[in-house]
């Protein structure tokens, strides 16, 4: 009996050739289709697909294509042109934090495709300093009493359309903070708390403006303004026409005096305005400074006109809630002319 390796060589295999098979109960035979039925079948794949299964389900293996951006290099996947935005394949938070930044550093930018290119910080300031000159202030309408922060007040020009009072937290202006007030109400606008007048009076008159700084220095934090002075027109930046002077004057006629209790209402005052047509309003207030206005005032009610022509008003207020000296105070409601009791304790 031949062996394996005396017979002839097999031409072309079909499904139908047979082989034999040992079995338990002897040499049997089978065909090629029965022996493999069951079994992985040929692989047949296009050229530059991977193996895989995309259909639901177990079931044989699949072509997978590759995606846009990737390319079949030789039996390596690679990126192909349409991924050159990716940073090295690192997100933004797998970075490593820059050091201070130099004209010269760069940074990837998007400039109508969606291929990355680069710009210099050198460049980046080129584009805003052309925007600079052409940019704008915000204006900022203020109807009552504001605290200044830098948020919503800083590089603003600030309308006060009423009479109100500022103050100012430097805590949260910072130095460097700057802003421009127009007041164009009808009454003063009163620098309160926060804010150091320079020299002159502490408001500024209806019709005028002012700059405010906050600053720190050697001498600490100050948020500043030059004040209301005869040589800058009330609006405290330097201005050379002086206002018109005013011969008006203002005399308490009933004042607070002594000493109260903390928080006691009803306290009457009333004062004479000389000419009554000065003005057409008159305020009252209460301040902890002979120099510094009241951060807050109480409307004058004109109680009579005197045969001679001025005005006689009174109000009634409330004493302040902390113990301590103060000084009661009227003036016209545009600020231009006022009067400043002798100090009186609450406590």
């Amino acid at each position: 009996m031949p062996t394996i390796a005396n017979l002839p060589a097999a031409q072309a295999i079909s499904p139908t050739d047979t082989m034999p098979i040992d079995q338990g109960n002897g040499t049997n035979r089978v065909t090629l289709a029965t022996l493999l039925a069951g079994q992985q079948p040929a692989i047949v794949t296009p050229t530059g697909t991977l193996l895989g299964r995309i259909s639901a389900g177990a079931g044989g293996p699949e072509p997978v294509t590759l995606g846009s951006g990737l390319v079949m290099a030789g039996s390596t996947i690679a990126l192909g042109g349409s991924l050159t935005g990716l940073l090295n394949g690192q997100t933004v938070e797998e970075l490593q934090a820059a050091g201070i930044i130099h004209d010269t550093d760069r940074f990837p930018l998007d400039q109508g495709g969606t291929a990355l290119v680069q710009q210099s910080m050198a460049a980046v300031w080129t584009y805003i300093a052309a925007k600079l000159p052409i940019a704008q202030k915000r204006v900022v309408e203020l109807t009552t009493n504001t605290v200044l922060d830098a948020t919503a007040h800083n590089a603003a020009i600030l309308v006060c359309s009423q009479p109100m009072t500022l103050t100012a937290n430097f805590a949260n202006m910072g130095s460097g903070f700057a802003c421009d007030v127009l007041n164009l109400s009808t009454g003063s606008v009163t620098m309160g708390t926060g804010i150091t007048v320079g020299s002159g009076d502490g408001t500024l008159p209806a019709q005028t403006s002012a700059h405010l700084s906050a600053v720190t220095y050697s001498g600490g934090n100050l948020v500043f303004w030059a004040g209301t002075t005869a040589a800058s027109g009330g609006s405290g930046d330097g201005g050379s026409t002086p206002p018109p002077a005013s011969t008006a004057t203002l005399t308490f006629a009933a004042m607070p005096s002594g000493s109260y209790a903390l928080g006691q209402t009803g306290v009457g005052v009333n004062a004479t305005l000389d000419p009554g047509t000065a003005a057409t309003a008159v305020q009252f207030g209460i301040s902890g400074s002979a120099t510094t206005a009241p951060t807050s005032w109480t409307a004058g009610l004109l109680v009579n006109t005197q045969s001679n022509g001025d005005t006689f008003w009174g109000a009634y207020l409330t004493m302040p809630a902390v113990a301590g000296t103060y000084y009661g105070w009227v003036e016209t409601a545009d600020g231009a002319t006022t009067a400043v009791s002798p100090a009186f304790s609450v406590g």
